[in-house]
């Protein structure tokens, strides 16, 4: 198909060029506008050239990226407030892999400690026992593909020292991988761990401030954290 990609273009230009509207009137018209009117109607062939063009070599992935993070089914739902200032202690996040085994994964665990100190919603600590609230962050990654679609679905969840919970949020977010430009090779999908970052920071940035009540201090400190981390916040 992409060998007669050349002369279906060459066949929508001449096509456009040569037909004219008949039996018409002619309207008065402002002469820097008219161009790009006529330009506009089907008969000029642009329409069809930019369908055959986009079909034919995927050319609106050199505008934006294709294989951008995307945020799927969001929830969140709080039954009280949350105070700023308490004491907090983070459970190891639990990250559920495709074939169903799982690990506790400490970086991530300093990764929300960072965020809640950043933004000055609480006071990190080393015991259960010690704490007035308790974050749980859970994880379930897809299959790690470098062609497809790669996801992670997590969710966190805060309770109180009674162990009730006091707020939970949740999100799919997922990556596509994409044929890109004409001739050029495949751009993959994001990998799995990537795209499980990437949703531990909108659930931290968007849905737990709104708990707060206030969005401005723990989105300036993700923003900050994750440039720092080279995986600056995107939308």
């Amino acid at each position: 198909m992409k060998k007669l990609f050349p002369i279906m273009l060459v066949f929508l230009v001449l096509s456009g060029c040569v037909a004219k509207d008949v039996g018409k009137s002619v309207l008065k018209s402002n002469p820097v506008t008219e161009p790009l009117i006529e330009l506009m109607k089907p008969s000029s062939g642009l329409l069809m050239f930019a369908i055959v063009l986009e079909t034919n070599t995927n050319v609106s992935s050199l505008l934006y990226d294709k294989t951008r993070e995307k945020a799927e089914d969001y929830a969140s739902i709080a039954t009280e407030k949350l105070q700023h200032g308490r004491f907090i202690y983070v459970v190891p996040p639990r990250i559920t892999h495709s074939d169903g085994t799982y690990e506790f994964n400490d970086t991530l665990k300093r990764q929300i400690k960072n965020f809640l100190a950043a933004g000055d919603y609480g006071i990190p600590v080393d015991t259960i026992a010690q704490a007035e609230y308790i974050v749980v962050f859970n994880a379930k990654e897809s299959f790690n593909r470098n062609y497809g679609t790669n996801a992670s679905q997590v969710s966190l969840s805060v309770m109180n020292k009674l162990d009730e919970p006091v707020f939970a949020a949740s999100l799919r977010m997922e990556s596509k991988s994409d044929k890109n430009f004409w001739y050029y090779s495949e751009k993959t999908a994001m990998p799995v761990r990537t795209l499980t970052m990437k949703g531990l920071a909108y659930l931290m940035a968007n849905s737990l401030p709104e708990a707060h009540g206030d969005k401005s201090k723990l989105r300036e400190a993700t923003d900050k954290i994750l440039a720092k981390a080279g995986m600056a916040k995107e939308g």
